[in-house]
Formats: structure tokens, C-alpha cells, sequence
């Protein structure tokens, strides 16, 4: 064997070399992209989690101020009886009556179909108001479950105003929020957000105890015009 040819055959072959710093830092990167994930995805689904939680509570208060608008032009075109628009107090119970029926049913699609412990006391309108004609020339309408839920959570109170010419109507409607987690979140940072302010904050005290939910109380208020109860200058 010549010296050139033992001169090859000492020198380490590319298997027995050494592994460089470069190529040490790239094997080691899989790991770091685990631990990196591990860390980023809980803060990233719980951001996803409220976008579309919010997401809905903005459907919710465009589906509640389109109810106190009907709502108060359904009270302003209410049936009165003998007594007509000069009498405020039985224009108020016909009124109320009225623009709740209609808030109800506007309010409908955002029930849960979950169902409530406690079920109001509902007459054969109130149930009728939940119902309408099909092209095929029957009536469908929401279920049960739907229409107790949606009178169970909503509170209407509708104030006509003869003398000045307008009626008014303020509808409150607890929504309830079913994106895990985030629903919480909202809910506790409506009620303190409502004690600061010096409110109660019962958005997440007693009508979700009583009901065992976690809601979002949503208000809105509408008003109409009723030139025909004033009187003429």
C-alpha cells in the first residue's frame, strides 16, 4: 500500500464524522414546533371560540332591535276597544300584549330548542301568533320547545305616549350562548361590566341559575310615531 492510499484509509468516513451545529439545530426543530404548538393552540381555539361566540351575540341584538321595532308598531295599531287611544292605560295592556306576541316570535329563532324548567302560561293567541299559512295551504310554525323558550326568556314593556305623539317599546331578551367556554367568558364579563356601571348584573345571576345556563341579556328599545292621537293645532 502506497503512503497516498494509507493517507485515505486513516481519514474518518462521512458516517463517523461529527454532526455540525447547523444540522444538530434543524433535527432539534421538531420538538420545538411541538412545544410551540402546545403553547399557541389553547390561547388560538379559545380566540376562535369568542369570534364566533361574538359572532352570534351581534345576531342576537340585531334579531332583538328587529323585534322592538315590530313590537312597537304592532302596540301602535293595537286593538284598544271602545275606549280608543285616549285611553292610555287600555291602549298599554293591548299594547303589551300585542308587541309581545310579535317580539316572541321574532325572538324564536334564537332559542336554544333546549326546552325551560318552569313553562309560562300561554292562551290559544299566544300560541297562534307562533304559527303561519304554508303555500301548500296548511300552517307551520316552532315547536313547543321554541315557543315556551322564546316567552320564557323575553320581557317586553311598551309605553304609549298619546300626548306627544309616539309610542314606545324596550324589549329584553336573555340569549342564550352554547359555544363552550367562551360563553362563559362573555357572560362573566357582561356581569361585571354591569356592576361597574351599578347595575345588578343578573345577565349571569338569577335567570341563568333558575335556568341553568349561561345567557346573554340583550336590550333594545324602538319607537313609532302615532300622529292621529295628537291633538290638532
Amino acid at each position: 500500500m502506497s503512503a497516498a492510499q494509507s493517507k485515505i484509509a486513516a481519514q474518518p468516513t462521512n458516517a463517523a464524522q461529527p454532526k455540525s451545529a447547523a444540522r444538530r439545530l434543524h433535527e432539534d426543530e421538531g420538538g420545538q414546533a411541538m412545544v410551540e404548538f402546545v403553547l399557541v393552540f389553547p390561547i388560538q381555539l379559545l380566540l376562535t371560540l369568542c369570534v364566533i361566540q361574538f359572532a352570534f351575540i351581534a345576531h342576537a341584538h340585531l334579531v332583538v332591535e328587529q323585534a322592538a321595532f315590530l313590537g312597537a308598531r304592532a302596540g301602535a295599531v293595537a286593538d284598544v276597544g271602545q275606549g280608543g287611544f285616549t285611553d292610555e292605560g287600555a291602549w298599554r295592556a293591548a299594547g303589551t300584549k300585542a308587541a309581545r306576541r310579535v317580539a316572541a316570535r321574532t325572538c324564536a329563532v334564537l332559542t336554544s330548542s333546549m326546552g325551560v324548567s318552569d313553562a309560562p302560561l300561554l292562551d290559544q293567541d299566544d300560541r297562534a301568533a307562533m304559527r303561519w299559512s304554508s303555500a301548500e295551504g296548511g300552517s307551520v310554525g316552532f315547536s313547543d320547545v321554541r315557543v315556551q323558550e322564546a316567552f320564557k326568556h323575553l320581557d317586553v314593556k311598551f309605553t304609549p305616549r298619546p300626548q306627544q305623539g309616539y309610542v314606545a317599546c324596550e324589549v329584553t331578551y336573555d340569549y342564550t350562548m352554547m359555544i363552550p367556554v367562551a360563553n362563559h367568558l362573555f357572560a362573566r364579563t357582561q356581569i361585571v361590566f354591569q356592576l361597574n356601571l351599578g347595575g345588578q348584573g343578573n345577565a349571569y345571576g338569577a335567570p341563568s341559575q333558575e335556568r341553568q345556563r349561561t345567557v346573554y341579556r340583550v336590550r333594545q328599545a324602538s319607537f313609532i310615531p302615532t300622529p292621529w292621537t295628537r291633538a290638532p293645532r
